[in-house]
């Protein structure tokens, strides 16, 4: 039975001598949220333009800006031309927001998504090779394994978007369920959506609470990075992410043990009668 003391341990054992290794791998899939979101950004922007200036919006404005003045003046205020005008505002810009957001969306399915697989995939290998590149975040874009990866997050994208329609308590308790879904991809793309699910809310069938609490003990590290100027935070995810390849490590063996799975069935290759190694997919 695994304790948080020892995984975070574990998992300072592992950063030792390389922790800008381990944060540099960690704001892999942050970074490549800045690099979409800036365009994105730029782009709804652009978008809400045309929009409005079709809708005769911007004359509408100054006309607006008139009355409003008039109203300052002389008290004489309607809540009802007020509201009128952000009517008219969101009607303009609906399409570009709605499209904007699809766009948002699909992005961070084929990408930041992908990355953040890749990503836990180095944490995994980290403690098998620490001279590991970090080009291995992306190594879920080559083919035969994008695609897959893409489906199975997808699948569980969907499901825990369901839960969550049951409000809050039941999504939480299921996104601790799905868990370890990505370290599952990670580790064999090809595992299928259905059964990562599955294998992944049987490795955390009686360690949901536990997992919980190993999540609240980063808090107080939190609370220390937020007071130095935010930047701190960012030094704190490492740690956890570290501690959570431990914790998959864990429940990987024991749910092996249990024979609710196989070594060979999470990407590993027995390369001698005891050994097995991982198989880069």
């Amino acid at each position: 039975m695994w304790t948080r003391s020892d995984l975070k341990q574990r998992a300072k054992n592992q950063m030792k001598g390389r922790y800008w290794n381990y944060l540099g791998a960690s704001l892999m899939p942050q970074l490549a949220s800045y690099v979409i979101s800036i365009p994105l950004s730029v782009a709804s922007q652009i978008a809400v333009i045309p929009s409005m200036l079709g809708s005769g919006m911007m004359t509408r404005n100054f006309s607006f800006y008139e009355e409003l003045d008039r109203m300052s003046l002389y008290g004489d205020f309607d809540i009802n031309i007020l509201l009128e005008f952000y009517r008219q505002i969101l009607t303009a810009m609906i399409i570009p927001l709605v499209i904007v957001s699809l766009l948002s969306i699909l992005t961070t399915l084929f990408i930041i998504q992908p990355v953040t697989v890749g990503m836990n995939r180095w944490f995994i290998r980290s403690r098998e090779d620490r001279n590991i590149s970090l080009s291995m975040c992306f190594s879920v874009f080559k083919k035969g394994s994008y695609l897959k990866t893409v489906g199975a997050m997808a699948y569980s994208m969907f499901f825990l978007f369901l839960w969550s329609l049951l409000l809050y308590i039941p999504a939480i308790i299921k996104s601790y369920a799905y868990r370890m879904i990505p370290y599952i991809i990670a580790d064999n793309p090809g595992i299928g959506a259905k059964r990562a699910l599955k294998l992944s809310c049987r490795m955390t069938k009686g360690h949901k609470f536990e997992i919980f609490i190993l999540d609240v003990s980063f808090i107080g590290w939190y609370i220390l990075g937020v007071l130095a100027c935010c930047i701190g935070t960012y030094a704190v995810v490492p740690y956890q992410l570290a501690t959570n390849a431990e914790l998959y490590d864990e429940l990987k063996r024991d749910a092996v043990a249990k024979s609710l799975c196989t070594m060979e069935e999470l990407g590993y290759i027995r390369v001698a009668s005891e050994t097995i190694a991982p198989y880069n997919a």
